[in-house]
């Protein structure tokens, strides 16, 4: 009896929300408070790797922690495979400046801060260079291909709070992108407000991931080939009215390429790296719509 209750409060010490940030790839967000950045809090099916962590992204202001997304990470290739959040209108905050790009600590041990930090946070600098991409990464991949930058997955201008956009700078949310592709990439974020007003979106949910490439050993940041985006408008009861998607080449010379959501799944489901039965939103967002 007694090794019973003790088995029944470590199971409820488990899955208490908010435990941890960084959850292995066996434990899904749909048991974790950051499953409402997801449609129906459904998390999508079929792009998790085999090496990959869940992230509930959590940032610190005034001594209050609050959840701003969620990204699912590439531990092996230090990149995240996608980042999902909430688009809830245009916003007048001007993107941040001079911010110092952080890092997760739970990533190197799941003992540390739940929130993103500076890389001083993790004494251990060699278990930190080993868990996930670092400053010096960037830097480095720059100084030998300048045609590189930080290539965000939740962008700053889809945020509404100087927090929430402050929240974006982590290199967990942070690609290899040419100048020329997160530029005309660009295109794409500002379409969402366009769709946001036309449809009169209660909330937008989106999901904006990548398609790696065959991991480099000469290269400790993998370097992916495409980014893709897909969208689920929906109303203040939840019902969907709209959704589509688009992804674009990580090359000098690309334009983004808007595509229906069944479009880019079928296209997801051709890369080798993911399974065959991918779903980006739950019930497809009603995948009826045109």
């Amino acid at each position: 009896m007694q090794y019973m209750l003790i088995l029944l409060t470590l199971t409820v010490i488990y899955f208490t929300p908010g435990s941890l940030e960084v959850l292995d790839n066996d434990k899904k967000f749909d048991f974790h408070e950051c499953s409402k950045f997801f449609y129906k809090q459904k998390e999508p099916l079929g792009l998790s790797g085999q090496k990959s962590a869940r992230i509930c992204q959590s940032y610190k202001h005034n001594g209050v922690v609050s959840q701003y997304f969620a990204t699912l990470y590439d531990r092996e290739r230090r990149i995240p495979l996608y980042s999902a959040y909430i688009f809830k209108g245009k916003n007048k905050e001007k993107r941040p400046k001079n911010i110092t790009w952080m890092i997760e600590p739970q990533l190197a041990y799941v003992n540390l801060t739940k929130c993103m930090a500076d890389e001083k946070a993790v004494t251990d600098q060699e278990q930190l260079i080993k868990s996930q991409a670092v400053n010096n990464d960037y830097k480095m991949l720059y100084k030998r291909n300048p045609r590189y930058n930080h290539g965000h997955l939740n962008p700053s201008m889809h945020q509404n709070t100087n927090e929430s956009k402050n929240a974006t700078f982590t290199l967990t949310n942070i690609v290899p992108q040419t100048v020329e592709s997160n530029l005309n990439w660009s295109a794409y974020e500002q379409s969402i407000l366009n769709v946001s007003g036309y449809y009169k979106c209660f909330e937008i949910f989106l999901i904006t991931g990548v398609i790696p490439t065959k991991i480099d050993p000469s290269e400790r940041v993998n370097i992916p080939s495409h980014v893709w985006s897909a969208y689920c408008c929906v109303d203040q009861n939840g019902m969907p009215i709209k959704n589509g998607a688009a992804w674009i080449l990580n090359t000098v010379t690309s334009l983004p390429q808007s595509l229906r959501l069944q479009e880019l799944e079928n296209i997801l489901q051709e890369v080798p790296f993911f399974e065959n039965n991918i779903q980006i939103f739950y019930e497809g967002c009603a995948k009826s719509f045109i």
